[in-house]
């Protein structure tokens, strides 16, 4: 593949992809065509930059009419391997990394079937072969063995990744990076809502230790964690420009996945406590609204998870009518959890999901008999309270899904899911915690009559 002449050469878009200068990336792309718009060369920068800038989708179609106009280029194949893995497609991803591989082989192409290997979740496969020195053999790694539940090599591994895992951004505020010293933390928030209540189920621990000066956290999560914790709170989490930490008496600063580095070491430290408190007055308001409703079960359900549009959100999310044939056999008030706006009938109450301060979502979780749902933020604010949840997984969940941050949380593959079942543990739940709660409804036949938890289970009814 030739390259542009008079655009600086590839090292200035090079230089300008690891700068992050996704604009100049573009306009060196376009000035490249203008000089050749048949220019393979500038075809592959532009996938390059597709791929950085996070649309693959684009990247694997150019990449793939390069492969077949230069069949022999390993790069391209390499590169379209790497698109067709954030596309989730990964027996399509392992075929063009080992074309590339038989073209040329290198670390990066087998850096590159580590990565699909651990997406695959062939996590010994994963391990070795991430054994090279680059920081993405390490991330490998503590994936697999966080699922393999070897939590002590894999909370090591995880730490170092922040900064280099896309939405793990480290912070630096002046501080010395805190390794488990005595001394005050700035424990900072690099990633989403619902990891940062996973990753703060052992914040009790540290303030227990003494060692929390604050918590910078999402903005929405700022009253729900002043709520729950007697420590300073800010939600800064994308402000790096800060004076507090100085004014709190900060020594030290941590990501808030060190806070399960250095205290959920082993699968016996996870003991599924709660520990979120939910705004006493608005869960009384909650409770008072709800009661308006009827008698009936108060059973929150959310069909959406993961970022709108990713890989994550394709495999996570369902149609509400997937959970029909469960809201079929349980007789209960349904309440919406979903945090965007749809169209489903449903009990919605946007003024606490659809909302800038997550405490208002929170003590709604607080008032509700149970919660189900897809791999979304709410389960584990169901979680950190106690309140029991179950989570319809999808085939290749995460590997928070096997982890034991809390112990009032049920995880059920979607696949081949019994409906009658699932309906008979989220009743027998219920009337566990409430003796007087009515049943649900369904057919009486005694063809349907099952068994489920030591209750009998008339077609979803107990």
């Amino acid at each position: 593949m030739a390259l542009p002449e008079n655009c600086g050469g590839p090292g200035v878009i090079r230089e300008l992809l690891k700068a992050g200068d996704y604009e100049g990336a573009m306009k060196w792309v376009d000035n490249s065509f203008l000089e050749n718009p048949e220019d393979d060369g500038a075809a592959f920068y532009f996938a390059h930059l597709m791929l950085e800038s996070e649309h693959p989708g684009v990247a694997k179609f150019v990449l793939e009419h390069l492969v077949e106009r230069n069949p022999d280029k390993h790069q391209a194949w390499l590169h379209l391997g790497a698109a067709l893995t954030e596309l989730g497609l990964y027996d399509e991803a392992e075929k063009a990394v080992n074309r590339s591989n038989e073209l040329k082989p290198s670390p990066g192409a087998r850096l590159a079937l580590a990565n699909i290997a651990t997406n695959k979740h062939e996590w010994e496969r994963a391990i070795e072969l991430s054994d090279s020195k680059e920081l993405q053999a390490d991330i490998n790694k503590a994936f697999a063995y966080l699922a393999l539940g070897r939590y002590g090599e894999g909370w090591d591994l995880y730490e170092r990744g922040v900064g280099y895992m896309k939405w793990r951004d480290r912070h630096d505020y002046g501080l010395k990076d805190w390794r488990g010293e005595r001394g005050k933390v700035v424990f900072y928030a690099e990633q989403g809502i619902g990891d940062q209540i996973a990753f703060c189920s052992a914040l009790p621990d540290a303030i227990r230790d003494g060692v929390v000066a604050a918590v910078n956290c999402h903005p929405k999560l700022v009253n729900l964690f002043r709520d729950s914790f007697d420590v300073p709170v800010f939600g800064d989490q994308f402000n790096q420009e800060l004076a507090w930490p100085s004014q709190v008496g900060a020594e030290y600063q941590a990501p808030m996945c060190a806070l399960q580095r250095h205290y959920r070491r082993k699968k016996e430290h996870y003991h599924g406590k709660p520990f979120l408190k939910p705004n006493a007055g608005k869960e009384i308001q909650w409770k008072a609204l709800l009661d308006t409703l009827s008698d009936k079960p108060k059973i929150g359900i959310a069909w959406n998870g993961g970022f709108s549009g990713s890989y994550s959100w394709r495999t996570k999310s369902v149609d509400l009518g997937w959970f029909r044939p469960l809201m079929d056999r349980i007789d209960a008030e349904w309440i919406d959890l979903e945090y965007k706006p749809h169209n489903e009938k449903i009990h919605s109450f946007p003024w606490g999901t659809q909302t800038a301060d997550y405490s208002d979502t929170v003590a709604l979780v607080s008032a509700l008999d149970a919660v189900v749902c897809v791999p979304t933020a709410v389960y584990h604010a169901a979680g950190g309270l106690g309140v029991p949840a179950w989570v319809m997984l999808q085939d290749r969940p995460h590997f928070h899904e096997r982890t034991g941050y809390y112990g009032s949380v049920r995880f059920r593959p979607r696949s081949g899911v019994d409906f009658d079942q699932l309906a008979g543990e989220i009743l027998n739940e219920v009337q566990r915690s409430d003796p007087g709660r009515p049943g649900a409804r369904g057919d009486e036949g005694p063809r349907h009559r099952q068994r489920a938890n030591g209750h009998a289970l008339q077609h979803g009814a107990v």
